[in-house]
């Protein structure tokens, strides 16, 4: 998946990343303890800090990445 991402890049006049959306996919509910809540968000910001170095690592090397929208932070 990655090494097709690059390619798109190399190839597309503008990248526009849009509706980014990462859920704690229904891990948390009323049971949830404190640590566990804490431990889900923090692999929640882990995975966007992935995806964002990676995006910021294309347009360093080019990528004319123009916009990035997140959407849905509603995992409380």
């Amino acid at each position: 998946e990655y090494r097709r991402q690059r390619q798109m890049c190399k190839e597309t006049d503008e990248i526009q990343i849009t509706e980014l959306d990462i859920t704690n996919n229904g891990k948390i509910d009323s049971n949830t303890t404190a640590g566990e809540k804490q431990a889900i968000y923090e692999a929640g910001a882990k995975a966007y800090a992935q995806i964002m170095n990676a995006i910021l690592e294309e347009k360093a090397k080019g990528a004319n990445i123009t916009a990035v929208v997140i959407w849905g932070l509603t995992d409380i």
